[in-house]
């Protein structure tokens, strides 16, 4: 969870549920069966916050949601969070503290009644965050993490200190200037070397090649992203340790730069598999090749849509038999 929270939906959404059931055929019809799993719930508020969200812990029972509880201040600032199961009990409660800029200074977690986690925040004069510090009880552990930016207010430096009861580990990340990561280096306590991760960013601030290098130095992967000229065609490669190419993907947009078809090659440079997709960014149908090039299977997925042209069926089809059916339930705050 949330499930549906950055799914873009349209419209002012109240209420949205769901569940996947079995799917078969009869009578020309597409039937709901078995249930499969819940998908849970959300509410919002009428500013599209998300106030309430219930998730399932065991996928058949829906008497076994957990329900989650937002509550905002008059700045739209989180100060609560309560999670309740099915019979009411507390079983989670998070608590937000904000100062008078509205900067978050303490975050309080319990399981249940008791104290789990805290998280005390430090910000600069310009409410920049520059250091965070988070203990927990149990495991006992204590993390720190501190923030450094350049002259033009832009991060340029994130370090990640972990105490000795977890991993050991210090993380300095350096910033590209519009805040994207350009190199991360892992260093052990004791000062040694444990892992560094570079980033190479073009012109237009896209990522176009990544290394991750570990205890030895080596170079243990890579990727690398080439863009066309007209930036409707995205060319992916992934290497191993000795630069040669394991997998690669060729995405492809329309004219308003939407995602159309994603195709994924093997180590030999053999389609592996094709998905197309909609206008509104939802899968249509996937197609798996096998190593003679023939297709072997088809995943197609069909829609039904609300007034909203929020979608609120979708049919699961393998090899054109159906196989999983999803409704969902959306109820919008203008209908009440």
């Amino acid at each position: 969870m949330p499930q549906y929270y950055n799914e873009n939906l349209n419209s002012l959404v109240r209420n949205i549920k769901g569940a996947c059931y079995k799917a078969y055929e009869r009578f020309g019809f597409i039937k709901r069966g078995e249930l499969l799993y819940y998908l849970g719930e959300e509410r919002f508020n009428l500013n599209g916050q998300l106030i309430a969200s219930a998730n399932s812990i065991s996928p058949m029972k829906n008497d076994q949601l957990i329900h989650f509880e937002k509550t905002y201040d008059n700045r739209n600032n989180i100060i609560k969070e309560i999670g309740r199961d099915a019979k009411g009990n507390i079983c989670s409660e998070t608590y937000n503290t904000y100062s008078l800029s509205n900067e978050l200074l303490i975050i309080q977690y319990y399981i249940p009644h008791k104290l789990q986690v805290v998280i005390y925040n430090k910000y600069d004069t310009l409410s920049n965050l520059i250091e965070a510090c988070d203990y927990c009880s149990s495991p006992r552990s204590f993390c720190k993490h501190t923030y450094k930016y350049d002259t033009e207010n832009r991060q340029i430096e994130h370090k990640h200190y972990v105490s000795e009861y977890s991993n050991n580990i210090i993380q300095v990340e350096k910033f590209h200037n519009e805040n994207k990561s350009t190199e991360i280096l892992r260093t052990n306590l004791n000062g040694t070397f444990h892992s560094k991760l570079l980033y190479n960013i073009d012109s237009k601030n896209r990522v176009i090649s990544f290394e991750a290098k570990f205890s030895d130095g080596c170079l243990t992967s890579e990727k690398t992203t080439t863009y066309l000229t007209d930036e409707n065609c995205k060319i992916e490669q992934f290497h191993n340790k000795d630069r040669v190419i394991t997998s690669s993907k060729i995405e492809y947009f329309d004219s308003n730069k939407i995602l159309i078809i994603a195709d994924n090659y093997t180590s030999n440079n053999k389609l592996f598999s094709k998905s197309l997709f909609l206008e509104n960014g939802l899968v249509s149908k996937i197609e798996y090749f096998g190593t003679s090039g023939k297709i072997e299977s088809i995943f197609e997925y069909k829609y039904s849509f609300d007034k909203k042209y929020n979608w609120t069926k979708k049919v699961e089809y393998l090899n054109s038999k159906p196989t999983n059916i999803t409704i969902r339930e959306i109820l919008y705050h203008h209908e009440y």
